[in-house]
C-alpha cells in the first residue's frame, strides 16, 4: 500500500514539501517505489538521497549524456549510490557493459537488490575508487546517502572503514569506450587521476561530475586537471553551490603528457 502511494506522488508535478513528505513515507514498511526515471527502488527508510530520485529527476545531465550515446560503449558508475544511473545505462541499447563503484555496504546492499528487481545487467563493486588497494575511512551521513564521502570534516556523519582500490581494478574494465559518471563528493581528483593512470584512459571519451561550490578552488583545480588531461567542459548543469559537468575528450594541448595527472 504505501508503495503504491509513493509511486502516485512520484507522478505527481514537483510541489513544496514533497520531499519531506516522500522522506517521511520511506520510513513506513514497503518493499519498492519506481524512481522519477522509472527504474524501481527498494526502500531506503528516511534517505534524502532516496526522496530525491523518488520526487524528480535528480541530476538530470547524467541521464542526458547516456540517452544522448550514438555509438556503442561501457558505462562506468563512480559512486552509484542505489544505482539508479546503473539501471538507465543498462537499458539502453548501446551499452554493453556497466559498472558500479559504490563504497558504503548498507547502500551497496539497495545497489545489488535493485539490480535483481529490474531484471539489470551490471558489474557492481562494493569499493571506493583511491589510491591503490586500501582501507579508508568513508564518512556516511546518517538520512543522506548521497553525501557519503572520503573526504574528513564532514558535518553530522560518522566514519566505517571500506576497501579502496585504484586503477589496476579500473583497467580490467571491458568495453571499446566507456561513459564515466563521478559522484564523489569531493574526492574527484583522486578519481580522475585513478583513471588516467589505467589502461582505459585513452578509451575513455565522456565525463560527467558533479561538483560542489563550482566556482571555489578546488573545483577550478579539477577544471585545470581535465584540461590537462586533454578533456573540455561541454555542459554545465547546476549553479554555484552544486553543479554537475560534461567533459569530452578533445585533443591534449600540445606538449602536456596527457598521463601526467595533478593530485
Amino acid at each position: 500500500m504505501i508503495g503504491f502511494v509513493l509511486s502516485a506522488l512520484t507522478a505527481l508535478p514537483y510541489f513544496r514539501g514533497k520531499r519531506r513528505l516522500v522522506q517521511a513515507l520511506t520510513r513506513l514498511p514497503y518493499r519498492y517505489s519506481r524512481s522519477m526515471y522509472g527504474p524501481k527502488l527498494v526502500r531506503l527508510p528516511g534517505d534524502a538521497t532516496l526522496a530525491a530520485f523518488l520526487c524528480f529527476k535528480k541530476d538530470p545531465l547524467v541521464e542526458r549524456v547516456i540517452q544522448s550515446q550514438q555509438h556503442d560503449f561501457s558505462f562506468l558508475d563512480i559512486g552509484a549510490n542505489q544505482g539508479v544511473f546503473s539501471l538507465i545505462a543498462a537499458e539502453h541499447r548501446l551499452c554493453h557493459r556497466v559498472y558500479a563503484f559504490e563504497p558504503s555496504p548498507s547502500v551497496f546492499k539497495n545497489l545489488v537488490t535493485n539490480i535483481e528487481l529490474n531484471r539489470a545487467s551490471i558489474t557492481p563493486f562494493c569499493v571506493a575508487v583511491t589510491k591503490g588497494i586500501s582501507t579508508p575511512d568513508l564518512n556516511i551521513h546518517p538520512h543522506w546517502s548521497g553525501r557519503s564521502s572520503l573526504e574528513s570534516g564532514r558535518l553530522n556523519s560518522r566514519k566505517i572503514t571500506v576497501l579502496g582500490i585504484g586503477h589496476e581494478v579500473l583497467s580490467k574494465c571491458e568495453g571499446t569506450r566507456f561513459v564515466v559518471k563521478i559522484d564523489v563528493e569531493g574526492h574527484e581528483p583522486t578519481v580522475i587521476h585513478e583513471l588516467a593512470v589505467s589502461t582505459i584512459w585513452t578509451r575513455i571519451s565522456d565525463i560527467v561530475l558533479e561538483q560542489h561550490n563550482y566556482h571555489q578552488e578546488r573545483e577550478n583545480l579539477v577544471d585545470m586537471q581535465m584540461s590537462d588531461l586533454g578533456f573540455a567542459p561541454v555542459a554545465i548543469d547546476g549553479d554555484s553551490s552544486k553543479a554537475d559537468i560534461h567533459y569530452q575528450r578533445v585533443l591534449a594541448p600540445a606538449g602536456r603528457d596527457p598521463i601526467a595527472a595533478p593530485v
